[in-house]
């Protein structure tokens, strides 16, 4: 069976998975909808301590394993602003799902489709972040087309003015089962469809991934002053597995933004990041287009 901490006060703290493998920021964060994660009470490590992970994962191992291939990325893939980064590359034999050994120091791996194609850049916003600890997840644990999905909804609250939130984000976006733990995918829920995936088959990312860690300049990025995670930094055997958001778990101004987003046909995802101010190009010409439609007689 699955685990649950509860509804109205679902709590994600280190108590979901060991610490080793997932912690957040704070001892606990209070999410207003249901949320269900995966029960890993009956995998057997004895023989393998990442036998809870899908075979699919464990057999990829990253293109990235010379440093002169990441030259100039460190730069390339933060926001503009004080932050900085390291990036180093892979081991030969290092799949994306393994734990630090002691002496590392705090990293995370990066697939290099979320900055080169989705925009995302370092540091994750406050909402890529909360999405991460939500679902519990790392980074590359979580599939590029639902980063696609967590962009896009970035950009569309954006341009609408409204404050992305995680309700009104699960309330569109459910996760697909599955049996081990692989790449965390979210798909559109029946009769609530808002965006169509970046790409129908997101297949050329599977081994490109670096590692990154905190830069030598500027803000840290990775953990907070408590010496927690921001979001969880390696693979968890505990990923969320069903989320559910009510109607009536949403605050008002949430179902107005529901309703409004309602209004609109399905968006292209590919289309709203293509590019800076494209975005909102993009939402007021398919405003004037519904508007023009609901006007003919």
């Amino acid at each position: 069976g699955n685990q649950s901490p509860g509804r109205a006060a679902s709590q994600i703290s280190s108590s979901l998975s060991s610490p080793s493998s997932s912690s957040t920021s704070g001892s606990a964060e209070v999410l207003p909808f249901e949320i269900w994660y995966r029960d890993n009470s009956e995998d057997d490590l004895s023989l393998d301590p990442y036998s809870w992970v899908d075979l699919e994962v464990k057999k990829v191992f990253s293109t990235f394993t010379r440093g002169s291939a990441l030259l100039g990325t460190a730069k390339v893939i933060c926001q503009l602003g004080p932050w900085s980064v390291a990036v180093h590359p892979c081991r030969p034999d290092e799949p994306a799902h393994v734990q630090p050994s002691a002496e590392d120091p705090p990293f995370f791996f990066l697939y290099e489709t979320l900055p080169s194609k989705l925009g995302i850049k370092l540091p994750f916003t406050s909402f890529e972040r909360s999405v991460l600890r939500a679902l519990n997840v790392a980074p590359t644990q979580l599939h590029p087309n639902s980063w696609g999905f967590v962009r896009a909804f970035e950009l569309i609250c954006e341009d609408l003015g409204r404050a992305p939130s995680l309700s009104v984000f699960f309330w569109f976006f459910s996760l697909r089962k599955a049996a081990k733990v692989g790449w965390t995918s979210l798909s559109s829920r029946p009769k609530r469809k808002l965006l169509k995936p970046f790409l129908e088959s997101f297949k050329v990312f599977k081994d490109r991934f670096y590692k990154v860690s905190q830069g030598a300049v500027g803000p840290i990025i990775l953990i907070d002053s408590s010496g927690d995670p921001y979001f969880p930094l390696y693979w968890t055997p505990q990923p969320a597995v069903s989320v559910t958001v009510a109607e009536k778990d949403l605050e008002g101004w949430e179902k107005e933004f529901v309703a409004e987003l309602h209004g609109f046909r399905v968006l292209s995802t590919a289309e709203i990041i293509k590019g800076s101010g494209f975005s909102a190009k993009y939402l007021k010409n398919i405003r004037k287009k519904l508007s023009q439609a609901s006007a003919k007689p």
